[in-house]
């Protein structure tokens, strides 16, 4: 399945994630932006618009800054009733969210 341009930003920042709070240099970002095959001028700079837009970075003098929002990771608990289902319902969570790596991990308990 092709990778969305929402899936393919969250890749972006996942590999921005090294940085933290600190500068990421101009250079640097585009070079992580090419690992994640967004090359084109052009491409770049609506990379570059929508993750701004959409509070994933913030420009800074010198680069960009990843939010805190960024740095945070989403959750979401499933709670599986009655619970015979749960091997059928984690097989199905995990092949669902299997294209999604690796800004998914699974925890389970």
């Amino acid at each position: 399945m092709p990778k969305t341009t929402k899936q393919k930003r969250g890749e972006i920042v996942y590999d921005l994630q090294k940085y933290g709070k600190n500068l990421i240099p101009q250079a640097d970002f585009e070079r992580t932006l090419g690992y994640n095959d967004v090359t084109h001028p052009t491409a770049i700079k609506l990379y570059t618009k929508q993750l701004i837009a959409e509070g994933y970075l913030i420009r800074i003098e010198g680069g960009f800054q990843l939010t805190n929002a960024s740095l945070s990771d989403g959750i979401i608990i499933i709670k599986v009733r009655p619970s015979q289902h749960r091997g059928a319902v984690e097989r199905g969570i995990e092949q669902a969210l299997g294209q999604f790596k690796p800004l998914t991990t699974i925890e389970l308990e």
